[in-house]
């Protein structure tokens, strides 16, 4: 554990960079659009300076303006540029997402945009990243698709499933998918992995009869395996399963008795030496817990029903292989994502069959592509059955209670959820009365815990400026009651950004004001200028005439004059122009220190 905890803090040092005049970089994968620019990953190989050049070896996120010349960047470009990369920072509001971390443990610590007019490709020749050369690769076959008529939603869906493309999915598909629980199925993963294992085991099964063909078949698996990791495109979850996979094969060829959770363990503890920071990635997390989750409970849910009939027996061991993973994934899922499908298991009755379906068809047309003939009317297929396929799962929508949203559990409660699977694991295995106390003592813990979090919403008191670029967003707080006051009209980002924080406080649904308007209760007064809550009073319209000598908690400001003729304890502004160290006033800038927060007793 401590030469893990220091191969990981040597593993995260955060490089050297210098800002030069102008920077050479690799174009990592193909711009994606975004709603106001184009997205992309650089590697930046060398930084120019006046009188000399440095090599660096640093990935930073690159947002390109939109415009014609952008669609021509493909992955594996050089291209130099002039703008100046910057750190990533977060906006500093309460319970958002920790982007920065997020990046960091990526290794990615800064972030450039580049008009138009401050880049251009050049052709210096070099030795290409095999990380190139599978981005490529996945972009000529993702051609491929579009060359046979499979297009819009469709194509978003097959380039997912089948090579781990997910950069067309648009929000839609992704919430039909997630509200079914099949969201598992647009990540290439293990699932994707084990059938392509099948059809190697069925190609080339025979192999294993002789022992010099127990060899041939492990060697000619595992490099089949990873051929198709490569065309995926490397993804980090085809990595684990290719992985995941190599080791069990590596096993069974063996043939030595051998425990399957030391096979898990073995492959996991690889890619960790590899990189340390996968532990922290969700997938990575619900990856081996699903598959610990099926190993363990699939055969004894299996058990519980015998079956006469082959077809029977199928459908109740894929129902069962469902369960499983359900259950072992369950903490991290409501932990993670806050809602739980409650027909997941339904759902996989017909999207683990549709994997293998959209595989082999899918196959068929990259293997049939110079045969227009046959791949077009493949092409043809797979869109119709694609369609029909998000039809399917777009019903559980009309289903009663298809999704439990909203659910929060904090980050001890999650630990005492695993606890508890644990104490179940063992209580099954074992059989012994002191586990069935381990579980009760872990569902009371659970319980305390979440009486405790009610109690302290009741009473809680709070308010929120939040970091919302433009726009004055003011979150008034008064136990699980709350109002939102802003300036201009609600957007989703703002939704969402007010979501995080109800999850998290255990708030009601929020009561929307517009700060032009009048609105009074006993403890909350907004007028078009100030707001009084619990004797807190915020001035956010400092336009207007006042009396210098009006005592103000809190005044949102934008001009060093405004702030000389309004008396107040602190002040608030999103102009970075604001000169936060002028006449010895208390500023707090929201676009550096993030969201204002105060306490109120």
């Amino acid at each position: 554990m401590l030469a893990g905890y220091i191969y990981a803090e040597n593993y995260n040092q955060q490089p050297q960079f210098r800002n030069g005049e102008f920077y050479l970089a690799t174009i990592l994968e193909k711009p994606i659009p975004k709603e106001k620019s184009f997205k992309s990953e650089l590697l930046i190989k060398q930084v120019y300076c006046p009188h000399k050049h440095y090599q660096t070896n640093e990935k930073m996120i690159a947002y390109f303006a939109k415009d014609c010349k952008v669609h021509n960047l493909r992955a594996g470009d050089k291209m130099l540029f002039k703008s100046k990369p910057a750190f990533v920072t977060n906006k500093g509001n309460p319970f958002e997402f920790d982007y920065k971390n997020y990046l960091a443990r990526k290794r990615i610590y800064r972030q450039v945009y580049i008009p138009s007019h401050d880049y251009k490709t050049v052709a210096i020749e070099g030795c290409k990243p095999l990380r190139i050369f599978a981005k490529q690769l996945r972009e000529k076959l993702l051609n491929i698709y579009r060359e046979n008529h499979i297009t819009d939603d469709e194509f978003a869906i097959l380039s997912a499933l089948t090579l781990g493309y997910k950069d067309e999915l648009d929000k839609d598909v992704k919430n039909v998918f997630s509200s079914a629980g099949a969201m598992h199925v647009l990540a290439v993963s293990g699932l994707h992995v084990g059938i392509i294992y099948l059809i190697i085991n069925f190609l080339f099964g025979f192999l294993k009869k002789r022992r010099i063909g127990r060899h041939i078949f492990m060697v000619l698996s595992i490099i089949l395996l990873w051929i198709y990791a490569l065309i995926t495109g490397f993804s980090p979850s085809v990595l684990r399963a290719a992985t995941m996979f190599s080791f069990i094969v590596i096993g069974e060829n063996l043939r030595r008795p051998c425990n399957i959770y030391n096979t898990l363990s073995a492959s996991a503890f690889f890619l960790l030496v590899l990189n340390p920071n996968l532990i922290f990635e969700v997938g990575f997390q619900l990856s081996y817990c699903a598959v610990i989750g099926i190993v363990f409970f699939q055969p004894k849910f299996h058990k519980l029903f015998q079956f006469n009939y082959w077809a029977t027996d199928k459908l109740w061991g894929l129902f069962t292989v469902s369960l499983a993973a359900q259950l072992a994934t369950f903490p991290f899922s409501i932990y993670y994502f806050n809602q739980f499908p409650t027909y997941a298991w339904l759902s996989n009755f017909i999207v683990i069959p549709a994997a293998f379906l959209f595989i082999y068809l899918s196959m068929g047309v990259l293997l049939f592509s110079s045969i227009p003939l046959i791949s077009e009317a493949l092409g043809n297929l797979i869109s119709y059955l694609i369609h029909l396929f998000y039809s399917l799962l777009s019903g559980f929508k009309n289903l009663p209670n298809y999704l439990i949203e909203d659910i929060y559990i904090s980050l001890e409660q999650l630990y005492i959820l695993f606890g508890t699977l644990i104490f179940l694991m063992l209580l099954i295995k074992y059989q012994k009365p002191r586990y069935i106390s381990f579980v009760l003592v872990s569902v009371c813990l659970f319980t305390c815990i979440n009486v405790l979090q009610e109690f302290k919403a009741i009473h809680q008191k709070e308010i929120i400026i939040y970091n919302a670029d433009k726009t004055k967003l003011i979150h008034l707080i008064d136990g699980k009651k709350n109002y939102i006051l802003s300036d201009s009209p609600i957007t989703e980002k703002t939704i969402y950004l007010i979501k995080t924080v109800q999850l998290n406080m255990k708030l009601e649904p929020p009561i929307f004001i517009h700060l032009n308007q009048y609105y009074k209760t006993s403890n909350l007064y907004v007028s078009p200028h100030i707001i009084l809550f619990h004797g807190y009073s915020i001035l956010y319209n400092p336009n207007l005439s006042l009396s210098p000598q009006l005592p103000i908690d809190a005044a949102i400001c934008n001009s060093i004059g405004q702030t000389k003729i309004i008396q107040a304890q602190t002040f608030i502004s999103n102009n970075l122009k604001l000169d936060p160290k002028s006449d010895n006033k208390k500023f707090h800038p929201l676009l550096i220190n993030g969201a204002y927060l105060v306490k109120l007793q």
